[in-house]
């Protein structure tokens, strides 16, 4: 009897009063090999990218750690780490080489290694793009550019709404999970007005794995019970999201309360915004789609260049205006506290997610970083970057911690690219060398 082959792109399909819907799966065992540390045909799993940014900044006296080299401690803004730390690399003494005094400099530095010209985009695509380029050719979603805070700087400017860029032109940035999650996952046959329409009738589920269940019932008798739990397990997370995002749009709508005379500006919904929520879904979506092999690559933007989100358990003013003020450094310390706090879930969704023998984590390279070091003073000197997770063994791990004593962030991207094994030379960066105690490779 001939062993059931099964594509690790096979779908879950189902049909219903024209509605014809396909959700994808998760990496199977019947799709390994023997070993379960690659594919059945042997070849290795997919390496993955995200870039995870955040505005304004940090106080490098509460986010640096002390000791160079291996075995350092978490400091207090990165003690939120701990659950992940062995999967994290923090690089500090690396300066912005694209001018100085203005955010834009600190995002080209950092994302693109272009130089700041004061005006349109930066020459080159930023890191993810470029890496885009390369992993994004053989998925269905070449990359995802995701946004939890809405809290934008200047609304208007095209540079502080998208921090990533591919050959001139801004990327848009999909702020709702609900909207995300539909993209992916309920691909449906026929246009979103008459699916709305079918499901205000009551002729088709609100659920994407209502849909699907049926053949996911089919195909688990042709699976071992490992296979048939993971399936389980699928469905279920998927499910659980479905009904999350639907709760959270239900509390956003009553919330929502239409006043006499609509304000004129957007305070009202920056100071409602959930960014816990928000960041725990995009994060879970993302943990999805990566599973699926529906994406490689991933750009995160917590909150833009100067962004004035609000935390406040913290501080009743934004962000970007604490920084500016002397008496309010501590609460920029905590703020940056916080959003590690937020890129750790995100780090820990992906080390709980299966993959053969290991998990997502240990298949993924993560940059983390911001525009500004010290937004107080507008610094580019000595900016904030972390690198994380194993991408399939090209990074050191445990991580450590590398002082850069004054080099320039071009490094940063080009470890990235090597670790990643796309070439080099194409990428435009003024210093091709890379920071080498980081990599395996």
């Amino acid at each position: 009897m001939s062993k059931l082959v099964l594509s690790r792109r096979h779908m879950l399909k189902g049909c219903r009063n024209g509605l014809v819907c396909s959700l994808a799966l998760p990496v199977l065992d019947i799709m390994l090999n023997n070993s379960g540390e690659a594919f059945s045909d042997d070849s290795p799993f997919p390496t993955r990218f995200i870039l995870f940014f955040w505005g304004n900044g940090v106080r490098p006296e509460t986010f640096y750690p002390a000791q160079i080299g291996a075995n350092y401690q978490l400091s207090t803004s990165l003690a939120p780490l701990m659950p992940v730390k062995d999967y994290v690399s923090v690089l500090s003494g690396f300066n912005g080489s694209s001018g100085t005094g203005q955010h834009a400099a600190g995002v080209c530095a950092l994302l693109s290694g272009s130089p700041y010209t004061y005006s349109g985009p930066p020459k080159n695509s930023t890191i993810d793009q470029f890496v885009a380029s390369h992993l994004g050719k053989s998925s269905l979603f070449p990359s995802l550019e995701i946004g939890v805070s809405k809290a934008l700087y200047f609304e208007n400017l095209p540079f502080y709404n998208s921090i990533s860029c591919r050959n001139g032109l801004y990327n848009p940035v999909e702020f709702d999970p609900k909207n995300l999650f539909n993209r992916l996952f309920a691909n449906f046959g026929i246009d979103e007005a008459k699916r709305q329409k079918l499901m205000n009738e009551g002729k088709v589920s609100r659920s994407v794995v209502d849909l699907v269940k049926e053949d996911g019932k089919r195909l688990k008798k042709l699976l071992g019970l490992e296979d048939q739990k993971r399936i389980d397990a699928h469905l279920e997370s998927v499910f659980q999201l479905e009904k999350r995002l639907e709760k959270q749009e239900k509390s956003e709508a009553d919330q929502c309360k239409i006043p006499g005379t609509p304000p004129i500006s957007n305070i009202g919904s920056r100071q409602s915004e959930n960014v816990k929520e928000i960041n725990r879904a995009m994060a879970e979506i993302v943990a999805l789609a990566f599973s699926c092999d529906l994406t490689r690559v991933a750009t995160i933007q917590f909150s833009g260049p100067a962004a004035n989100t609000l935390f406040p358990d913290i501080s009743s003013t934004d962000h970007h205006s604490a920084t500016h003020s002397p008496n309010l450094q501590n609460a920029v310390s905590s703020m940056t506290t916080r959003i590690m706090e937020h890129f750790s879930e995100l780090l820990q969704v992906l080390k709980n997610t299966a993959l053969g023998t290991g998990n997502l984590l240990d298949s993924t390279l993560i940059y983390a970083t911001s525009e500004m070091s010290i937004a107080e003073t507008h610094s580019t000197v000595n900016h904030p970057i972390l690198i994380a997770g194993k991408a399939n063994g090209a990074l050191k791990y445990p991580g450590i911690h590398v002082a850069g004593n004054g080099l320039g962030t071009d490094l940063a991207l080009a470890t990235i690219v090597k670790a990643l094994k796309l070439p080099l030379d194409s990428y435009d960066l003024r210093n091709k060398n890379t920071v080498n105690e980081l990599l395996n490779v």
